[in-house]
């Protein structure tokens, strides 16, 4: 596998940090964990310091099921991972910012919600991460490496 090194790390992270991919990407290069995981909010626990990953998030092709759908993550069992202070704090800024935008939206956020998501709540598809990630990448002169 390919990796970047520390100031590319540093770099690409400063480059996507007022993005709606910061926290995909932070959670990728902290954690391992990868594009489609879908995690709610239930499922991190900043006290303990740690996520579950039970289910991952695919895009479909075709027909009447295009889109979007829900399935058990790439190994077929869920998983935990350890977040290191950083992720925690910037995942705490991050509830209190999401809290925050859904009360101008008229909405409470919910442990049912996904961590990563679109402003308004709504999925933000794993084909989203990736061509987002893809734009910074080639903007920063980056090594063309893809976003798991």
């Amino acid at each position: 596998m390919q990796t970047y090194d520390f100031a590319q790390t540093v770099e690409l992270l400063e480059l996507v940090r007022d993005t709606p991919i910061f926290i995909p990407v932070l959670l990728t290069v902290f954690c391992g964990l990868r594009r489609g995981d879908a995690l709610r909010w239930r499922e991190v626990d900043l006290v303990a310091g740690q996520v579950s990953v039970a289910r991952s998030m695919e895009q479909t092709k075709g027909g009447k099921s295009k889109g979007l759908r829900f399935k058990s993550p790439k190994s077929g069992k869920g998983r935990t991972v350890a977040l290191p202070s950083t992720v925690i704090e910037e995942l705490q800024a991050y509830r209190t910012r999401r809290a925050q935008e859904f009360l101008r939206l008229g909405k409470g956020l919910s442990d049912d919600d996904l961590v990563t998501a679109h402003e308004d709540g709504s999925v933000m598809a794993p084909i989203y991460i990736s061509q987002r990630w893809d734009r910074f990448i080639r903007e920063a002169n980056l090594p063309q490496y893809p976003i798991p």
